[in-house]
């Protein structure tokens, strides 16, 4: 991907900043369901559940309310097989959001960086010079990335048992993140 400018949604108090030249259109190859498959809160799994489906998830995250979903043997996500996502009109945030993830945050401008991870760049179909990124996806996504990077705040500051609101708490997701991600 080009680097150039950034394309700036704002969602209540919150900035997202999203590169302004992403080249990405989900063509719908499953390549992330197959990859990575998604994480779900309580409330998702309510829904999930009440959509007929059992024994999908593992245990518990210690700390939280984070379970992530069971894989089949080779890998895939739980909910994908050949025609795609069993679950696609109630499927969790995370899923929602591909490829797109939280790659920083400004506290101090209350600003979310969010970023195609260059490991994702790689590996998925979507990600083309030729395709644009449609601003409704941008606008929709902006605020389930901001869930996802609260969820990471409160999974950090309950493992080192500090305020998930807390300056050094942040600085270390955010440096995680960058490590991880760019």
């Amino acid at each position: 991907m080009k680097k150039a400018g950034c394309r700036t949604q704002v969602v209540g108090k919150v900035k997202f900043v999203f590169p302004e030249d992403l080249s990405w259109n989900c063509v719908r190859c499953g390549t992330c369901c197959e990859d990575m498959p998604g994480d779900i809160d309580t409330k998702e799994k309510r829904r999930i559940d009440r959509a007929g489906y059992k024994d999908y998830y593992e245990d518990e995250i210690p700390g939280s309310n984070i379970r992530m979903i069971k894989k089949k043997s080779g890998g895939s996500c739980y909910f994908y097989d050949n025609k795609g996502c069993k679950i696609h009109d109630i499927k969790p945030i995370t899923c929602r959001i591909m490829p797109f993830s939280p790659c920083g945050y400004d506290y101090k401008m209350n600003k979310i960086v969010a970023c195609i991870p260059k490991r994702i760049q790689e590996i998925c179909k979507g990600v083309s010079e030729k395709s644009r990124v449609d601003v409704e996806l941008l606008d929709h996504s902006a605020p389930a990335i901001e869930k996802t990077y609260e969820c990471l705040l409160k999974l950090e500051g309950k493992a080192h048992n500090l305020n998930w609101k807390s300056k050094i708490v942040k600085d270390g997701v955010n440096k995680m993140l960058s490590e991880r991600f760019l």
